[in-house]
C-alpha cells in the first residue's frame, strides 16, 4: 500500500489537490455552484403546480410548500449571486476565464433561468402585474442579448483557439471524418458544403457547429421557461407576443443544437464529442430531456390547451428518458457531487409537462378521483 501511495501519479494528485485547497474561495467557486439555485427554484414551480393544479386536487398539497421551497431559492439564489459577484469585483480574469471557457459560459444562463423560475413560482400574495412584466422582460432580453454576447466574445478571444478555418478546411474536415453508412462522396460532400455554409451563417467564420457542447441546451431552456411566464394571466395581454417570439427562438436554436449534439454522438468520442466531458459532468447528459418537456409546457400555456404540438414535443422528452436509461452505466459510476443538480430540473421539467398533460387527457387513470 505505501508503495501505491508514493506512486507519482498519487503524488501528482496529492500536490494538485494542495494547490487547490490553497486557492481563496472565490477563485474555487465556480460559476456551475450557481447551477444548484435553477434545481431548487424549478423544485417550487414544480410544488405550486401540485397545489394550483384542478386534476392535482385529489393529492391536497398544501400551498406552504411550493412557499418553503421558494423561500429557500430566493435565499440560496442570493448567497449565491452575492458570492459570484465578489469574484466578479476581485477576480475579473478568472471571471474571464469562464465566460470564455466552451463549457462553462453556457452556465452564465442560470442566473436569469433561476429568476425567471423565482417569478413564475411567486407566492400569490407577492405578486403584482408590473413587477412581473419588468422581470419577464429584463430576463428575457438577458437572455438574448447574452448569447450574441457570448458568440460575440468567442469571437474576439484568440487564447482558446476556436477557429475552424475556411470552409475549405472544413470540407475537409467533413470529408474525412468518418460515418456510420458507407454514403457516396458527391452525398458527403453536398453535407459538407450544407454543415460549413450554415456553421458559418450562424456563427461567422471563426466558430462552427464544432464549439456546441451538451450544457449548451441551458442557453434555449430559458427561452421556453419565459415563454411560460409570459403565457400568465396576468400579464399575457402585454407579453403574449413576446412569449410567442421567444418561443420560436428557441425551438429553432433547439434544432440546431440537437442536430449538433446527436452528429457528435454518432461520430464518437473524438474532438468536441460531448463524451468528452469529464465523468462528473455526466449528469449533464439530462439536459437533452428538459428542452421538448420545457417546450411542450410553454406551448401548452400559450395555446391554453395541451394540443397534438404539445404531445409531440412531450413525447419525444419521454424518448430521451430512455436514451438516459441506456446510458445508465455513465451514471452509475459517476460519483455524487454538486453536477448532480443538472438530474433535478429535467425531472421537473418532465414533470410539468405531464401535470398539464393530466389536466386535458381524457384517460381515466390520469385523472384521479376521490373515491
Amino acid at each position: 500500500m505505501d508503495s501505491v501511495l508514493h506512486t507519482p501519479v498519487v503524488q501528482e494528485g496529492e500536490q494538485t489537490d494542495r494547490i487547490y485547497c490553497s486557492q481563496p474561495f472565490l477563485l474555487r467557486y465556480k460559476i456551475t455552484y450557481v447551477g444548484t439555485c435553477v434545481g431548487i427554484a424549478a423544485q417550487s414551480v414544480a410544488w405550486k403546480t401540485l397545489h394550483t393544479s384542478p386534476s392535482l386536487k385529489y393529492f391536497d398539497i398544501p400551498g406552504a410548500i411550493y412557499k418553503i421551497w421558494w423561500w429557500q431559492a430566493v435565499i440560496t439564489f442570493s448567497i449565491a449571486f452575492i458570492i459570484y459577484l465578489l469574484k466578479l469585483m476581485y477576480f475579473q480574469k478568472a471571471v474571464w476565464r469562464e465566460l470564455n471557457d466552451p463549457v462553462r459560459a453556457n452556465f452564465f444562463f442560470t442566473l436569469t433561468l433561476t429568476l425567471t423560475f423565482l417569478t413564475i413560482g411567486v407566492p400569490e400574495e407577492y405578486e403584482f402585474k408590473w413587477g412581473t412584466c419588468f422581470l419577464f422582460y429584463f430576463c428575457a432580453i438577458a437572455e438574448l442579448f447574452g448569447r450574441l454576447l457570448l458568440w460575440r466574445v468567442h469571437l474576439e478571444v484568440k487564447a482558446f483557439n476556436f477557429a475552424c478555418g475556411s470552409v475549405s478546411d472544413k470540407l475537409v474536415r467533413e470529408l474525412s471524418e468518418p460515418t456510420l453508412s458507407h454514403a457516396p462522396a458527391e452525398s458527403k460532400l453536398r453535407k459538407a458544403v450544407g454543415s460549413a455554409r450554415s456553421s458559418e451563417w450562424l456563427y461567422g467564420k471563426k466558430l462552427s457547429f464544432r464549439n456546441i457542447n451538451l450544457p449548451a441546451m441551458l442557453s434555449l431552456i430559458g427561452n421556453f421557461v419565459s415563454a411560460s411566464l409570459g403565457s400568465k394571466e396576468l400579464i399575457k395581454e402585454e407579453v403574449g407576443d413576446f412569449a410567442i417570439f421567444l418561443f420560436s427562438v428557441g425551438i429553432f436554436y433547439y434544432f440546431m443544437v440537437l442536430v449538433t449534439v446527436y452528429r457528435q454522438l454518432s461520430v464518437g468520442a473524438g474532438e468536441g464529442a460531448i463524451w468528452s466531458l469529464p465523468q462528473e459532468m455526466h449528469p449533464a447528459l439530462f439536459f437533452l430531456v428538459a428542452p421538448p418537456c420545457a417546450a411542450a409546457a410553454a406551448l401548452s400555456d400559450i395555446q391554453g390547451n395541451f394540443t397534438l404540438s404539445c404531445k409531440l414535443l412531450f413525447f419525444f422528452g419521454m424518448f430521451m428518458y430512455l436514451l438516459m436509461a441506456r446510458s445508465m452505466h455513465l451514471f452509475v459510476t459517476t460519483p455524487f457531487s454538486l453536477a448532480w443538480w443538472a438530474f433535478t430540473f429535467p425531472m421537473v421539467a418532465a414533470g410539468l409537462s405531464a401535470a398539464k398533460w393530466s389536466g386535458k387527457s381524457s384517460l381515466t387513470l390520469l385523472q384521479p378521483r376521490c373515491p
